[in-house]
């Protein structure tokens, strides 16, 4: 067993439809409009009041978490138009477990964007020795529970109150996805 490298390499991965690159400040736009979309704002906790000054800093942070790979997300034939953002945080580097977390931007739902991306993201991180690919959302969020079992996620369960959401205690619910699970 090898040990995980953390972080995994922030490459351009491609499938030919979807391509995953280094955000850039070009991206704040529709970063923040994805933010301030009412069905983002449901599942997510971007404060109320969120600026374009505020998506700017999120980008900026994201690039400085040494926990955290951040990818954005465009479709192949529509050079740099940001259609999302996918990430893996480090949660366990001995175990070799990570979390993955996802947003499409409004313009960009119900093309399959995030499936996709999640595919490519899952077999970069195997790539890269990670054992353990770990999905919490809020119970809820049928597009996003949708998303990972599209992809083979296992469910494994509902976390009581296990998150803080408008200063509410609320159900999750827990996916992963193993190595072993999509080994030949």
């Amino acid at each position: 067993m090898s040990e995980m490298t953390w972080p995994v390499p922030l490459e351009t991965l491609s499938d030919g439809v979807i391509r995953l690159r280094r955000p850039v400040e070009e991206d704040v736009h529709e970063v923040y409009a994805t933010a301030v979309d009412p069905l983002s704002v449901n599942f997510t906790s971007v404060p109320r009041h969120y600026t374009l000054d505020m998506a700017a800093d999120y980008l900026r942070s994201c690039s400085d978490d040494p926990d955290l790979v951040f990818w954005a997300i465009e479709l192949t034939g529509d050079s740099g138009h940001y259609a999302g953002n996918i990430s893996l945080r480090s949660v366990d580097r001995a175990v070799g477990s990570v979390t993955v977390g996802y947003a499409t931007a409004p313009w960009a739902r119900g093309r399959g964007i995030m499936p996709r991306a999640l595919a490519l993201v899952a077999a970069h991180a195997f790539d890269n020795d990670v054992h353990r690919i770990e999905l919490r959302c809020l119970s809820d969020n049928v597009r996003s529970r949708s998303v990972a079992e599209r992809c083979g996620f296992t469910f494994e369960g509902i976390r009581r109150e296990a998150a803080l959401h408008r200063g509410s205690h609320v159900d999750t619910a827990c996916y992963s996805l193993l190595r072993t699970d999509v080994s030949d």
